[in-house]
């Protein structure tokens, strides 16, 4: 429960969470912790701190509990220990990308398994892009609004496209899993690249048994990264984006804050990410994990 806690914590951030706390005993936030809330989560100016802070909180909340709900019955199937928990810990653990599993293995034992391959890969993307990208696609879903904004649409797309880079690199070049059958490879492919690429950590295939190509483009996913907002790792999704075509980058008037139209990351923000990504570049080969330029 401790582990599990912490897990929570680490995933949601201690932004959110003494926020939500503070939220809890006073009712409202002080403008320093608004101001807070919005730079640790990239928020424009006018966004309603308090409100997101809820928010996240009933988003977080309601996908680890739907995700341990259809868990549960699949772990039971399967023989597992204590399932109900196992189901609690793996959705959490999916949700805020920590990887910690309480099997052994792992999740190599259900390496042929499609649905707790696709659940926990949901869970893993849903934490991964964040709840900013989540509600302005379901907003549309529900036509409270005309169209996504940019950054939701760069996201999407480029989590698309990686994942599916990464699957097809997975499924073609590793030759341990070469002679498996094609169902077995396509799910260890889909669940690694969506496992790096989200920076949850688990695995459905031995780690240390892959060719080191294939770890080198686990090693680029988990580079890349998850989503602003998320509760991946990396340099995030649309940062790379910008890293990698800076051309197409319309720089915003003095004092207003706009990439592509709606995406809301001002030049410092731009300045700061290209720094990340440079350090990352230089010193990503000697096992530096993680940068922050201020």
């Amino acid at each position: 429960m401790v582990v599990l806690s912490l897990i929570q914590i680490g995933g949601l951030g201690y932004m959110s969470i003494g926020s939500f706390i503070l939220l809890i005993a006073s009712k409202k936030l002080s403008l320093t912790n608004k101001a807070l809330v919005r730079n640790s989560f990239g928020l424009p100016d006018h966004f309603n701190a308090g409100g997101f802070v809820n928010a996240v909180m009933v988003y977080t909340l309601s996908v680890e509990f739907l995700g341990a709900l259809v868990l549960w019955p699949l772990f039971a199937a399967s023989g597992a220990e204590n399932p109900l928990w196992q189901a609690v810990f793996h959705s959490i653990s999916s949700f805020c990308t920590a990887g910690f599993s309480l099997f052994n293995t792992s999740l190599e034992t259900y390496y042929s398994n499609p649905l707790v391959n696709i659940v926990i890969a949901v869970i893993s993307l849903l934490g991964a892009m964040g709840f900013l990208v989540t509600m302005d696609f379901w907003q549309k879903f529900r036509h409270h609004k005309p169209r996504i904004t940019s950054t939701s649409k760069i996201i999407l797309v480029f989590t698309l496209i990686v994942t599916a880079i990464g699957t097809i690199m997975i499924f073609f070049t590793e030759p341990a899993i070469a002679r498996m059958p094609f169902f077995d490879r396509f799910w260890i492919s889909f669940f690694q690249a969506v496992s790096a690429s989200t920076t949850v950590g688990f695995d459905t295939y031995p780690t240390g048994q892959l060719a080191h190509g294939v770890l080198y483009c686990l090693l680029v996913l988990m580079v890349l990264g998850a989503s602003p907002a998320g509760t991946g790792g990396g340099i995030e999704i649309h940062h790379s984006r910008i890293c990698m075509e800076p051309d197409d980058i319309r720089v915003p008037r003095p004092g207003n804050g706009n990439i592509h139209g709606q995406a809301y990351t001002g030049l410092q923000g731009i300045s700061r990410q290209f720094c990340i990504y440079s350090l990352r570049n230089r010193f990503g080969s000697r096992g530096v994990s993680a940068y922050s330029c201020r």
